[in-house]
């Protein structure tokens, strides 16, 4: 499905929708499942598609994270992850607790009372929005550990203990 995104009504008040809305659109077929977008307070954001680079940093360190991680922990890859009724992200990688992962109410993936342990942010095209409002967003809802990876320029941006 393509989705078109517009600018045109700067200014205007727009609806906010919700991790309800999202799955109720995903149900009827106004949205594909497959669509690459996150929920961003309560507004939609396309994600470009994934590239080479992209790809192979992701894997590569996927890979790395699994070997050296406890049993106790688990690895999840582009998992959507409801952190509010109105914001839906989908980290790149990330690390939690086996334990703590649960299914919200609108059937995402959501941690109730513990935060996942590290989200990998890997970026192409979007280094701005993941080293800007993504980070502000995981800082907001309490992630402990933040990398946000340039895959072009091979760089990484690690972000120790969640602030404003």
């Amino acid at each position: 499905m393509n989705l078109a995104g517009t600018r045109a009504a700067e200014g205007f008040a727009r609806r906010s929708f919700t991790a309800h809305d999202v799955r109720r659109m995903v149900e009827n077929g106004i949205r594909d499942a497959k669509e690459r977008t996150e929920l961003v307070e309560g507004e939609f954001v396309i994600l470009e598609p994934k590239v080479y680079d992209h790809d192979l940093i992701k894997n590569y360190l996927n890979v790395v994270i699994i070997r050296s991680a406890s049993t106790d922990l688990m690895v999840g890859v582009a998992v959507s992850v409801q952190f509010t009724d109105r914001t839906i992200l989908e980290p790149d990688l990330i690390v939690f607790d086996k334990q703590t992962l649960v299914r919200s109410d609108a059937d995402f993936c959501h941690f109730e009372r513990y935060n996942p342990l590290l989200v990998i942010e890997i970026s192409v095209s979007s280094l701005r929005y993941d080293s800007g409002l993504k980070a502000g967003l995981y800082a907001r809802y309490g992630v402990p550990e933040l990398w946000v990876v340039d895959a072009s320029e091979r760089i990484a941006w690690v972000h120790l203990g969640p602030k404003g």
